[in-house]
């Protein structure tokens, strides 16, 4: 039996994984279809996020106390009936039971990717001299319960990405 949404929220589609995952382009990717099916559809990426209110600080805990403020601040557009697409690293157990605590209606999406070959390829941040870089400094919670699981590698195409998440959540998803 596929699962129903409940119409009174938006329905928020969580994007998680590594850095060099590529969950921002992946979720501009999904966007259309979203918007097709449900509606009303904002992409919100965590670095933009971190950006914009100038967020520094990177450690664990202050990973995860921001992770938790922007859940609280999802959970007020999703109110309005407002679905989001959200995507961040945020590898850590506390953030996904607060989304699943927050969220009538939730998908979680884990972009699965090698950390040496993202390491490797896809992202400099790997490279840098900072430090608290999850999944090198920071061991990274990995998803075990995401509603789809996508696996990324380096000769997947943005669209065969997007067809793997079409046909598995049409497969869940009313």
């Amino acid at each position: 039996m596929k699962k129903k949404f409940n119409s009174k929220f938006g329905i928020v589609f969580f994007v998680t994984g590594l850095s060099g995952a590529g969950k921002t382009v992946f979720s501009k990717k999904i966007l259309k279809f979203i918007e097709n099916k449900y509606g009303k559809t904002l992409v919100i990426s965590g670095d933009e996020i971190r950006n914009s209110f100038n967020f520094k600080k990177y450690s664990k805990q202050d990973r995860i106390k921001l992770g938790i403020q922007i859940a609280n601040f999802i959970k007020i557009i999703s109110k309005q009936k407002i679905n989001v697409i959200y995507n961040a690293i945020a590898m850590f157990k506390e953030i996904r039971k607060q989304h699943r605590k927050n969220f009538v209606n939730y998908v979680e999406v884990y972009l699965k990717t090698d950390l040496k070959k993202a390491a490797q390829n896809k992202n400099k941040i790997y490279q840098k001299k900072k430090k608290d870089i999850i999944g090198k400094d920071i061991k990274p919670d990995y998803p075990k319960n995401s509603n789809i699981v996508i696996k990324n590698s380096e000769n997947k195409t943005l669209e065969s990405l997007k067809k793997d998440f079409v046909k598995k959540f049409d497969k869940i998803y009313t």
